[in-house]
């Protein structure tokens, strides 16, 4: 496209640089996201935040993955699921609204699904909190600068990866 040749929107340096060298070799884009929620759940354990984690986020969880056994979104996911199908009180954060997963929806195509994760899970990583230099405004407008949903995956998975490596015990 015109914003593409014009270098308005463009893909991350690294995912160019994949799919450059060893294009069979780059990953598939589910493969990606099964990357990117493990490193946000360790996100969520490294920051201590899985009573506050978004519900919305957590209906983007894909469903028939096999997550690490440390994985805690999953049984998150599950309570909630629970709860809005009447099986339990209330949920975690204290509210009793309905909680619906994404991927249990028919008419809702996994590459939307896919696509809303890809704008929606830094936001996990701002705020007044949890403010962090990789994380500035520039940051932001880069990966809304990325034209396709492999790539902002990709992008985000990275940023994700250099935020847990600097909470990780050493």
């Amino acid at each position: 496209s015109e914003l593409v040749e014009q270098r308005i929107i463009k893909e991350v340096d690294s995912f160019l640089i994949q799919l450059a060298t060893n294009p069979s070799n780059l990953s598939s884009i589910d493969d990606i996201e099964r990357e990117l929620w493990i490193l946000i759940d360790e996100y969520v354990q490294l920051r201590g935040v899985t009573n506050v984690f978004p519900k919305h986020l957590l209906t983007l969880l894909p469903r028939n993955i096999v997550w690490p056994d440390t994985f805690t979104l999953e049984k998150l996911a599950s309570v909630n699921s629970a709860i809005a199908s009447g099986e339990g009180g209330r949920s975690i954060t204290g509210d009793d609204k309905s909680f619906n997963r994404v991927a249990d929806l028919l008419h809702y195509p996994n590459q939307r699904r896919q696509k809303r994760l890809s704008y929606a899970c830094t936001a996990l990583l701002g705020g007044p909190v949890n403010d962090h230099p990789l994380l500035n405004r520039t940051m932001r407008r880069r990966l809304l600068e990325i034209p396709s949903t492999k790539g902002r995956l990709w992008a985000t998975r990275e940023l994700f990866e250099a935020y847990n490596s600097q909470f990780r015990q050493k």
